[in-house]
């Protein structure tokens, strides 16, 4: 009598305990409806030290060379290597900054390496792709040798914007087609042939009016992550079911005469709970009919999203503390470098002015002399400073 007594006291616990920790986790369960935020409120600046948003955090100075110089980066990672894309130029380095080597050419024009967003490394066989708009090629380069294996007329009737590698037997790619139906998605073979498809209806979502690339992410769970160039709305696809996770309430710019202000929300990172890194840009437009003359950011800010507790914090200044001298990483552009991660490029030039602002300040002289030191060791002509991290929850 005793023994079944205690069974049910023990059986009663673990029923409360299971619930407890069932609510606990209804909390940050991904919902099915639309979570919309509200950027237009005020919201309060804060400051913070990178460390404390991130982790994995690393400092990559790439290898300069006569063969390797850098002016800007756009830059493709994969775990083990960087491919950076500056000019007409395709140039592979690894995770250490040492550089590897350029791509070979296939022989199609000055334009061949000049946009990034349709490159993707697949270490796993050895290959990275790349899409040429020019000739709507799919092009197929050894990893290791950098060099072309073949190339594929792709089953997609049209230019492609975005891809990433699935998997060794799928690449998943976007392609804008028109306002009316404005994207199609694909799976396709390392060949270029389709597998899957279909025509994608965004148009009834807000629309940004953005020239920018689309966003397109895949994490550790084989979700795919996708913002639209042009709306204000982050979708998840689920095999070819398109689901709409957040969506943005921003402020609206009138326009006067040829001078617009136009504010830009970039997706940087979404975990599976919805939370979320948002890169804001509030951009000046000086334009003549349909053509923009002049284009320059102005104000940037980085949102981060707390799905658990529906919770938006605005960050004006983010700094790091790079051998002694205080970095404002704000005044850089973040880019994504894959699930969750970003990257940021910093001219050695910029850096080089901080340590000479800094020192203008007659610091203390312990800190001085670091900083000093740090000036010593960089090089005006090297290339730029990477640096690459993880956000944390």
């Amino acid at each position: 009598m005793e023994f079944k007594m205690y069974s049910v006291i023990l059986l009663t616990l673990t029923g409360i305990l299971q619930s407890c920790i069932d609510s606990r986790n209804a909390d940050f369960e991904p919902s099915p409806t639309l979570i919309t935020l509200d950027l237009t409120r005020d919201i309060e600046f804060k400051n913070a030290q990178l460390d404390d948003l991130a982790d994995h955090l690393e400092v990559i100075q790439l290898e300069t060379t006569p063969e390797s110089i850098l002016r800007s980066i756009r830059a493709e990672f994969s775990e083990n290597y960087i491919l950076c894309l500056s000019g007409v130029r395709a140039l592979l380095f690894n995770r250490q900054g040492h550089f590897l080597g350029s791509m070979k050419r296939t022989g199609i024009g000055a334009d061949e390496y000049w946009d990034s967003n349709r490159w993707a490394i697949d270490e796993t066989n050895n290959r990275i792709y790349t899409y040429n708009p020019y000739n709507s090629k799919l092009i197929r380069y050894y990893l290791d040798r950098r060099q072309v294996e073949d190339a594929f007329s792709t089953e997609t009737n049209g230019s492609l914007q975005e891809m990433i590698v699935l998997n060794k037997d799928s690449i998943f790619a976007i392609r804008h087609v028109n306002r009316i139906f404005p994207y199609q998605y694909y799976y396709l073979s390392p060949e270029g042939h389709l597998l899957d498809g279909k025509s994608w209806d965004t148009t009834h979502y807000t629309h940004s009016n953005t020239s920018s690339s689309p966003f397109l992410q895949i994490d550790h769970k084989n979700r795919i992550i996708f913002q639209p160039s042009d709306t204000d709305t982050i979708f998840e696809i689920r095999g070819v079911i398109d689901h709409p996770l957040i969506a943005f309430k921003k402020k609206k710019y009138s326009n006067f005469g040829k001078k617009e202000t136009i504010q830009h929300i970039y997706l940087k990172g979404l975990d599976l709970h919805r939370n979320a890194i948002l890169h804001m840009v509030q951009e000046e437009r000086i334009t003549d009919g349909p053509v923009v003359v002049t284009s320059k950011p102005m104000d940037q800010f980085l949102f981060r999203y707390h799905a658990g507790i529906n919770e938006i914090e605005k960050f004006d200044t983010i700094s790091f503390n790079f051998q002694g001298l205080e970095l404002n990483l704000s005044e850089h552009y973040f880019r994504v470098s894959g699930i969750n991660s970003f990257y940021i490029s910093i001219p050695i030039n910029d850096i080089l002015e901080k340590c000479e602002d800094f020192l203008n300040t007659n610091p203390e002289p312990d800190k001085a002399a670091q900083v000093q030191a740090l000036q010593a060791s960089l090089d005006i002509n090297s290339n730029p400073l990477l640096i690459t991290g993880r956000w944390k929850w």
